[in-house]
């Protein structure tokens, strides 16, 4: 089976984004925005890894069809293996990690204010708060699954 880190990484960690003190005046986060968010938000992600990859498992059970016959625990398993390793290291790897995951790939469409508001669940003082804050943003990307071209 493929690495499944695409979707429990790189789309979830587009909503951990902090606003900056001068917004920018685009409504989405750019490309090269995104891959900052991701690799911030990893090792947010692996610091709550249980209750993150319940989640996530069980949101892209709900809205990839692909993953609705394959097996919740392998799937869990997988995830807490995956973000172990993804959530890991320096910026710069993680980083890189991102942008590997999401070459060749559209550009996910993540309205700003989406993103700062999903920024404020990692501040919330447990896992499960946190998670359970962050899981409707992400449930709003994959349900919309709305797209840009890389670039755009």
């Amino acid at each position: 089976m493929k690495r499944l880190v695409y979707l429990f990484a790189v789309i979830p960690c587009l909503y951990a984004h902090s606003a900056s003190a001068a917004p920018p005046a685009a409504p989405y986060l750019s490309a090269p925005e995104l891959l900052e968010v991701c690799a911030t938000s990893l090792p947010k992600q692996l610091e709550c890894k249980e209750d993150f990859c319940s989640a996530m498992v069980d949101l892209r059970k709900r809205h990839q069809a692909r993953f609705a016959a394959v097996d919740r625990a392998e799937m869990v398993k997988m995830c807490l293996s995956e973000i172990a390793v993804d959530g890991a290291g320096d910026f710069s790897a993680r980083k890189e990690r991102c942008a590997a995951w999401s070459k060749d790939r559209p550009t996910p469409q993540v309205l700003r204010s989406d993103a700062e508001a999903a920024a404020a669940c990692f501040q919330k003082p447990t896992c499960q708060e946190r998670i359970a804050c962050w899981a409707p943003f992400t449930e709003k990307q994959l349900a919309a699954k709305p797209l840009r071209k890389a670039g755009t």
